[in-house]
């Protein structure tokens, strides 16, 4: 998904669909659990929208299904999607150098600067154009339908999620979310509470 042999990459509707090819093709027809975070979130969210037959479970990581970020929220998330925009428009070298830059100064060191290019950043691109378009409004709420759990982080910028996703979520039978001590990239943070916690509800779940 780095984009580098597909020069803009590919709409969040297309993974979707390759999620749901890799699914068809290697579980002969199983219902799957889906773990993710992030983007991973959102394409996790449009799997089971589109297939939900595909999708018996499900554990996400701080990006929730329906979101209400402000006015403040709107300016910065308008902000840093533009940028990662434009280095994707850039491309080669003047945009390597600029996500690069960006990621050194913000401290990030969930893996090397080096690989930060700016091919990746091709799902800003067509999550921009939704949000300038009006279609970025679309409510992900799989726990209504299936077992679901929610993790979030503390120490966060701002929330990609509402009170009343959490409350929905820890008010529905076999669903229930939790908040991280950390910032954004908790599996990489917290693997071990991570790992400890999905696996405890996997268990518990698993003859549903």
């Amino acid at each position: 998904f780095d984009g580098e042999e597909v020069g803009w990459g590919f709409t969040h509707e297309e993974i979707a669909e390759m999620l749901a090819g890799v699914v068809e093709k290697h579980t002969k027809s199983k219902r799957v659990t889906v773990m993710s975070h992030d983007w991973g979130c959102i394409w996790g969210y449009m799997l089971h929208k589109f297939h939900p037959s595909m999708v018996k479970r499900m554990i996400s990581l701080d990006v929730g299904g329906v979101t209400d970020p402000g006015f403040s929220g709107i300016v910065f998330i308008l902000a840093y999607q533009s940028f990662n925009v434009l280095t994707l428009v850039l491309g080669g070298t003047a945009g390597n150098f600029l996500i690069q830059l960006f990621m050194t100064l913000a401290r990030y060191k969930t893996r090397p600067v080096s690989h930060c290019v700016s091919t990746l950043n091709y799902p800003y691109l067509y999550m921009l154009i939704k949000i300038l378009t009006g279609k970025a409004k679309t409510k992900y709420e799989p726990y209504k339908s299936i077992p679901m759990i929610y993790g979030y982080a503390k120490k966060r910028i701002m929330a990609f999620h509402t009170d009343s996703w959490i409350t929905g979520i820890d008010s529905t039978p076999n669903c229930h979310t939790k908040e991280f001590p950390c910032d954004h990239w908790i599996p990489v943070r917290m693997p071990n509470e991570v790992n400890e916690w999905a696996l405890e509800w996997l268990d518990k779940t698993s003859k549903l």
